[in-house]
């Protein structure tokens, strides 16, 4: 975790102080969720208060502008589970857990995935609402935003009291004074566990560090070697980094790499993935907006260059994005500012950009798709990261750090491969590289026992590895034919791992783009991808 993102977290313990100045209710409860939304990295949040003659939450402040209200019993979903129960929770997968009903995202067609919930108490640990976040923006709500969103709703609860008390004439200023003096003490408690949390997100900055140094890349063959040594060098400077390689080759660990390794390693490093988001979004992801610039718009939003300001911004998929976005981010890069969909005003930004793709930019620059001038500004300094097939023999020492890293995500006794096994995921070509590995593992691992054996790896590792007898022609097979045979056979393999991107199957096959497409139209073999 980074000192950024510790002030920020530590600035909603801080900002909780300042809500008992608010005396408005509506206000209030406005300004509880734009901090909660804000700090939590959450997409959606609601904030329920309890309607106790009906033992039901009801939304007072919801992003959800497709309904105007929600009422959930105490006791049914997430939300009523808290109230009822008085504990926070976070859960990493909703649809995975059986106290989440879908009730709300079948009415407003959101997809709720992580959720985190807490209770809003008063001073004296009653509940009277329910502070609910949805969709962090990078990962899951672990339990360092749910002891944050927990302190965040008691001081919120004392707050909202405080308010319904000034908005109440009837009531004494007796007990104004004694709710003061609540919120007093329970300022002074948090303020206590203010110092705990600070102490435990330091620790978590110093481990996730060392999580992803340049050693902690696996592998000992000389492309690798390669590699990790230009990473070293390349780390402590300013300078942009386009990273290229296959899809699953790692080319977010080694940009995360780059960014511990920097001087920015105190600050934030966001990702944002160009071919995952829709153009139309695309910019207000990276720039952010201003309420009401678009339908939807209900509030003021960073964009991920502000975010990354002062860290690091790394931009996966660069080479799917389209020549009118390409254009800002130039503008952005060159000018060191942004502008917020729907905003007058220009606001400075101070990151360090790292591109990654699979594509070949330098073709693309000549076939007009992909502007020359901000393929010089990305590439200053190009890594290439070799596909895993160029690297077989670092197959076993990725296969010993998966089966430990499974064994300590499962807390059960890490298993081994047989040599039998572990000569198949040698000689198989992995087009989907060292995630395919990771993930062949963890397979092999749920069907094995203390020892994998051939028979736990799945039928594409054994069949990309069938020996030469297995693959040769049938007897009376003249050579023109088996050459032609081979050909197209290669060709569509070649294809198939480049995802139909004519391209890139062209350059892992040694031709030029138009050679590949000749012989694609000769074959009559459909590509299945788009450019």
């Amino acid at each position: 975790m980074t000192d950024r993102a510790s002030r920020d977290r530590l600035s909603l313990l801080r900002a909780a102080q300042a809500l008992v100045q608010v005396r408005d209710l509506e206000t209030l409860l406005a300004r509880i969720m734009d901090e909660v939304t804000r700090v939590l990295e959450a997409d959606r949040s609601t904030l329920f208060l309890l309607d106790a003659e009906r033992n039901e939450l009801v939304s007072k402040i919801a992003q959800r502008a497709e309904v105007d209200e929600i009422r959930v019993p105490v006791g049914r979903g997430l939300a009523g589970h808290v109230a009822k129960t008085g504990t926070a929770v976070a859960v990493e997968d909703a649809y995975e857990d059986p106290r989440f009903t879908p009730e709300t995202d079948r009415a407003t067609g959101y997809r709720t995935k992580t959720v985190a919930c807490a209770p809003i108490l008063t001073a004296d640990g009653r509940t009277i609402g329910v502070l609910e976040v949805m969709n962090r923006r990078e990962g899951v709500f672990d339990a360092d935003d749910v002891r944050l969103l927990a302190a965040f709703a008691s001081f919120g609860g004392v707050a909202i009291e405080n308010a319904r008390l000034f908005e109440d004439n009837g009531r004494k200023a007796g007990e104004i004074g004694a709710l003061n003096r609540q919120l007093k003490e329970a300022l002074e408690k948090q303020t206590k566990k203010l110092a705990i949390v600070e102490q435990e997100l330091s620790t978590s900055r110093q481990e996730l560090g060392v999580k992803y140094q340049v050693r902690n890349i696996v592998g000992s063959a000389q492309p690798v070697r390669d590699l990790l040594r230009m990473i070293d060098k390349v780390a402590a400077t300013e300078a942009p980094v386009l990273i290229q390689g296959e899809s699953g080759t790692g080319k977010e660990l080694v940009a995360r790499a780059l960014h511990f390794g920097s001087r920015r390693a105190a600050a934030r490093f966001v990702t944002e993935n160009c071919a995952a988001v829709a153009d139309s979004l695309l910019e207000a992801e990276l720039f952010g907006h201003k309420k009401g610039a678009f339908t939807g718009a209900d509030r003021d939003r960073q964009g991920m260059f502000e975010i990354a300001s002062g860290g690091t911004l790394f931009l996966d998929e660069v080479g799917d994005m389209s020549l009118d976005m390409q254009k800002k981010i130039l503008r952005a890069l060159q000018e060191g500012e942004i502008r917020p969909i729907g905003a007058r005003d220009v606001r400075k930004v101070d990151v360090r950009i790292v591109a990654a793709t699979n594509r070949d930019l330098e073709a693309m620059v000549k076939e007009k798709t992909f502007r020359e001038d901000l393929f010089y500004r990305l590439n200053v300094i190009r890594l290439v990261i070799p596909p895993l097939r160029d690297r077989r023999e670092d197959v076993p020492l990725l296969v010993d750090h998966f089966l430990t890293q499974v064994a300590e995500e499962s807390g059960r006794p890490r298993k081994n491969v047989s040599d039998e096994a572990m000569k198949l995921l040698v000689r198989y070509s992995w087009p989907g590289n060292v995630r395919e590995l990771q993930n062949e593992i963890r397979r092999a691992v749920v069907l094995g026992e203390a020892l994998i054996v051939p028979d736990c790896l799945s039928p594409k590792v054994h069949e990309g590895t069938r020996s030469l007898r297995e693959v040769l022609p049938a007897a009376g097979t003249t050579l023109k034919a088996a050459k032609k045979d081979l050909e197209r056979r290669m060709i569509l393999d070649a294809i198939q791992r480049a995802g139909g991107k004519v391209t890139a199957a062209a350059r892992e096959l040694g031709l030029h783009r138009p050679q590949l497409s000749a012989l694609l139209k000769k074959y009559g073999i459909d590509r299945t991808a788009p450019e």
